[in-house]
């Protein structure tokens, strides 16, 4: 996941692990960013057969992002 704003790459965001597909939290501070206009893009450069994106629950804030809630499954 890359984070574009004026054209340029600001922030990114990688898998951690190579062959699993656990999804970890990302938060990014893009207040520095306040009244430009940004571009989030979700990039697959595997070139091999098994290329896919997973992404999930992308959400805004306009205050710092709460703390993750507990995850009950542990």
């Amino acid at each position: 996941m890359v984070l574009l704003v004026a054209g340029r790459v600001v922030r990114t965001a990688t898998s951690l692990w190579q062959e699993r597909e656990t999804m970890v939290r990302v938060v990014w501070d893009v207040s520095e960013w306040l009244g430009e206009e940004a571009q989030l893009l979700l990039v697959d450069d595997d070139d091999g057969p098994r290329g896919h994106l997973l992404c999930d629950h992308i959400v805004l804030y306009d205050t710092p992002a709460p703390p993750p809630a507990e995850d009950p499954g542990g």
